[in-house]
């Protein structure tokens, strides 16, 4: 829109690099923008993604997987079949939602009890 603005103040990253490599074929200049550009985001997104508070786990299911690690030692075959016992194929493990991400889905359902839902 404003191709930049006045000397390049709103010009972004991401429209630098694309007028360096196919305005101005300044290839090696592009790429190295591009790699820096992806660099900061790979950091971004692990800094993110360990942000996450951790779970805390009961210790019944501590105690489950020190037995199958026990198991995993002992007798590595039977160790493989017990894993797809024990998982939920019903899908009732409990999600962290809040009462205002149900009340939302909810509302969300009723208004829209004609569409299709793919989920």
């Amino acid at each position: 829109m404003t191709q930049g603005g006045p000397q390049g103040s709103s010009e972004t990253a991401l429209t630098m690099t694309w007028k360096l490599g196919f305005s101005y074929f300044q290839l090696g200049r592009a790429s190295a923008l591009s790699f820096v550009l992806i660099a900061v985001l790979i950091a971004l997104f692990v800094h993110l993604d360990t942000m996450d508070t951790p779970d805390v786990f009961p210790p019944e299911m501590l105690a489950n997987v020190e037995a199958h690690h026990k198991l995993l030692r002992e007798n590595p075959r039977q160790a493989r079949i017990v894993p797809s016992h024990s998982l939920d194929w019903e899908g009732t493990q409990p999600a962290k939602l809040s009462e205002e991400q149900l009340a939302y889905v909810e509302h969300a359902l009723r208004d829209n009890a004609d569409a299709r839902w793919t989920f």
